[in-house]
């Protein structure tokens, strides 16, 4: 079973508490999506990786998180550290994170968790979804907008947004 949220149906899913972005008009640029997500870490993975398998129709999602890559708190974690569980319990709902072990019956390392979340976001590309992450970005709900590593302001237009950070 997969951490984070799991409905039933597509219909469930899009009924999340999220919020509607307005069009911004301080930014250098902007770019739109059918979903902005703020935080890629389990949280964030595991809803976009839901909201994907379970979309009618190909759906456009721009994931951005504060870190350069995907996965949270474990691009900060120290090498030895390992998931508290078996592979088998954690990850999405759509690609088991066992694949990515080398002992898929002991605990995770944190290098296997990170290859894993990498993986994710070129396999959700080849499904058909149009999926953005930007790393190394600060989103700012109030302006609808976020400062990417270079500095630029860019707006965002999203049907939906979520808050998915820690």
């Amino acid at each position: 079973m997969a951490v984070g949220l799991i409905p039933h149906n597509f219909a469930a899913l899009s009924r999340l508490a999220v919020r509607s972005s307005p069009l911004v008009s301080m930014a250098t640029e902007t770019s739109s999506c059918d979903y902005l997500v703020v935080g890629a870490g389990a949280s964030g993975m595991s809803f976009v990786d839901t909201l994907l398998l379970h979309a009618p129709e190909p759906v456009s999602v721009t994931l951005l998180d504060k870190r350069e890559q995907p996965g949270g708190h474990w691009n900060d974690a120290y090498d030895y550290v390992t998931l508290h569980q078996p592979a088998r319990n954690y990850g999405v709902e759509s690609t088991a994170l066992e694949a990515f072990t080398q002992h898929p019956e002991k605990l995770a390392s944190r290098d296997e968790i990170l290859d894993y979340y990498r993986s994710l976001l070129s396999r959700w590309g080849e499904a058909g979804h149009r999926v953005s992450f930007v790393g190394g970005a600060a989103y700012d709900f109030g302006s609808a907008s976020y400062v990417d590593a270079s500095g630029s302001r860019v707006g965002v237009d999203a049907s939906k947004a979520e808050d998915a950070q820690s």
